[in-house]
């Protein structure tokens, strides 16, 4: 909220943290190599938002660090929050599939997150 504005907005903020070392894991620690897995994650987010009617108009996230910095594992897969419309909330929760991902995850990367 920001004083005199016409209207509220929301921001969203995520941190993961690594539960054995206390350290933040970062979107780019998740891929073995960054560049195709950031490409893969945004190959999914699209996907999801095929499927979504109120995300029909919305544009997808670039294949890059910091479009993806808020995310959250979930036990069915990464939930990404790509930034919206207002009229949506100004972010909307994406969810991609574990599955969508195998392929370019860090290797324990997927335990790590789901334990």
């Amino acid at each position: 909220f920001v004083d005199h504005a016409a209207h509220p907005f929301n921001a969203v903020a995520t941190t993961v943290i690594d539960a054995h070392t206390a350290e933040p894991i970062m979107i780019t620690d998740l891929f073995a190599d960054q560049t195709a897995g950031l490409t893969a994650l945004v190959d999914g987010v699209k996907s999801a938002m095929a499927t979504d009617e109120k995300l029909a108009n919305q544009s997808a996230p670039e294949p890059v660090a910091d479009q993806l910095a808020n995310w959250l594992p979930d036990d069915d897969g990464l939930v990404v929050y790509i930034p919206v419309a207002h009229v949506l909330g100004d972010y909307y929760p994406v969810t991609v599939s574990w599955d969508t991902l195998t392929g370019v995850l860090a290797p324990g990367m997927r335990e790590k997150l789901t334990k």
